[in-house]
């Protein structure tokens, strides 16, 4: 009853707009699995390991502030998203609102500009993820070569790739199945962060050159 109650309204959301049916689940994403899935998509460990660095070298102390500036459009960003989905749900997203708002010029701009954007995300995603997995795998085994592994070019650039065609196969295989894969990721990810949140906090103060917590951390 609710999968067709929730097609029911999407079948009224995509007249109303103008839109043509793509055959899209109605009802197969509930609240908790979009949670899961948003988060997946912000790759907080990813964000963390790929900018925290550059973000403390360039800001320093600052960089909570920049951190809280940041999520404002990020926010409303997404508050938009709400708002045009719930208006015009459609799989085409930003292509197919851009192209009724603006034109077909813009919306094939704004189409391809997120392929490109996605292929080049992709790939560093991929390729960081092959890094810190041997470097993983080696202080598991306590074997420095296999640590150093991602370091050589054809094995990063064959790991890369092999990443990449697993997640083209998840993402084949329709919302379920990555649903369940992100489900095992995502909580993995966040149980880490926790851990290393945690661990962090519980060390800090006796490590050489510890910091006290000051509120001007977040004054930009």
């Amino acid at each position: 009853m609710t999968e067709d109650l929730a097609r029911a309204e999407l079948d009224d959301a995509e007249r109303s707009e103008g839109l043509v049916s793509k055959g899209l689940a109605a009802g197969r994403i509930g609240t908790f699995t979009g949670a899961v899935l948003g988060i997946s998509t912000v790759a907080p460990g990813y964000t963390l390991t790929a900018s925290i660095g550059l973000i403390v070298a360039a800001v320093g102390l600052k960089m909570p502030a920049i951190l809280i500036a940041g999520f404002i459009p990020m926010f409303l960003t997404a508050y938009a998203y709400r708002e045009l989905n719930s208006r015009a749900p459609d799989c085409g997203a930003s292509f197919t609102w851009s192209t009724k708002a603006f034109g077909p010029y813009v919306g094939w701009m704004c189409g391809w500009g997120m392929v490109i954007a996605t292929i080049i995300v992709l790939s560093n995603l991929a390729s960081i993820g092959v890094q810190y997995g041997y470097q993983f795998l080696g202080a598991v085994t306590h074997n420095q070569t296999v640590a150093e592994l991602a370091n050589y070019k054809a094995v990063n650039i064959i790991s890369t790739v092999a990443l990449l065609a697993i997640a083209t196969y998840i993402s084949s295989r329709g919302i379920t199945t990555s649903e369940k894969v992100q489900y095992v990721l995502v909580g993995f990810q966040m149980i880490v962060l926790v851990l290393f949140a945690v661990v962090a906090i519980v060390k800090a103060p006796g490590a050489a050159g510890h910091l006290d917590f000051d509120l001007d951390w977040f004054n930009p």
